[in-house]
């Protein structure tokens, strides 16, 4: 396939009818704003600031993806779509790496894109290609949408996390959106278990959450988040509501191996965000007294002693609770 800056009418009428194509697969969930881009193509990603890229196969149109500026140092990609009768081939990532380069040329530093959160076989491109969960970048929010973001030029490779020793390896947090994904987190949980002497007597919820993952973590009011080292599963957390403005930080966890690299506070600050995101104003969590690091670490992220927000007959002397103010947070998370 080969992949060329569409510049000519040509060029604009053969993505305006890939777009058409888009629209008519995926109707009724992602007409808003696409009818305005197909009557006004180029429209907003008409040169100077922004870009249009087709591939073409022979003289067939196999596909397309669109950029369009967000700030100076940030491009998104939109609107990619391969032919129905193209798929298979790897003509998504091919337009994906091109879009990435040609962004990358063009001074940007950034390049973040949205996803419906079904499209598996999408989610997989982009995360194979570097992509991870970034922060909502649009005023108005879809609600079936996952954002992600690539860094073109990074200040220092395998640089380490906010708070963690310098040295320690980069960790990403994601979305769990993957079938596989759901998996890695049960088999940590399981893990978790063992380590802390649970069983289905003493811990009969958590072994409904295992069995019914992601559960009640589940979109659209919940969140299940997977931290990778080197694309090698290394902790897990999630967030579920309590109450229409309050939500529960659940089932956070980092395997002993990769503890004392700041991995936790990267994760709690993750499902902070998604905690902003979603809407809630509090976010509460329970824990033991013993885990004193765990304690630490909460407090720094601004989390204090607040009243149970649950009953446990039997163990409600040994639970700590914190709550965090979400419309007191100043600090970025």
């Amino acid at each position: 396939m080969e992949v060329i800056v569409a510049h000519t009418s040509t060029h604009f009428t053969l993505f305006r009818a890939l777009l058409r194509d888009y629209a008519r697969e995926n109707l009724p969930a992602v007409w808003r704003g696409l009818a305005y881009d197909i009557d006004h193509v180029p429209g907003k990603y008409a040169s100077p600031d922004g870009v249009i890229l087709l591939g073409l196969c022979g003289d067939q149109t196999a596909g397309g993806v669109a950029l369009r500026p967000v700030d100076n140092t940030t491009v998104e990609i939109k609107r990619l779509f391969v032919d129905t009768s193209q798929r298979g081939q790897g003509y998504g990532q091919v337009l994906t790496r091109a879009a990435l380069a040609l962004a990358k040329a063009l001074g940007y530093q950034r390049v973040v894109l949205s996803v419906e959160y079904r499209r598996a076989h999408a989610i997989r491109v982009y995360r194979s290609l570097g992509f991870s969960d970034g922060p909502c970048y649009l005023p108005d929010v879809d609600p079936d949408d996952i954002f992600m973001a690539l860094d073109l030029e990074l200040p220092q490779a395998n640089a380490a996390p906010s708070g963690a020793p310098s040295g320690a390896p980069t960790v990403t947090v994601n979305e769990v959106a993957l079938p596989e994904e759901c998996a890695q987190v049960r088999s940590l949980l399981l893990t978790y278990g063992v380590e802390n002497g649970l069983t289905p007597d003493n811990s009969k919820r958590f072994f409904e959450d295992l069995a019914d993952l992601p559960g009640r973590y589940a979109r659209p009011r919940g969140r299940l988040v997977l931290a990778c080292v080197h694309n090698v599963p290394i902790g897990c957390g999630a967030l579920c509501p309590v109450t229409d403005t309050d939500c529960e930080m659940k089932r956070m966890y980092i395997l002993p191996h990769a503890r004392g690299n700041g991995y936790g506070k990267c994760m709690a600050r993750t499902i902070m965000r998604h905690a902003r995101d979603l809407g809630f104003t509090r976010i509460v969590l329970s824990t033991r007294p013993g885990w004193r690091e765990a304690i630490a670490m909460y407090r720094g992220l601004g989390f204090t002693e607040t009243p149970p927000f649950k009953v446990k007959p039997g163990d409600m002397l040994d639970m700590v609770f914190l709550g965090l103010d979400m419309t007191q947070v100043v600090e970025a998370v």
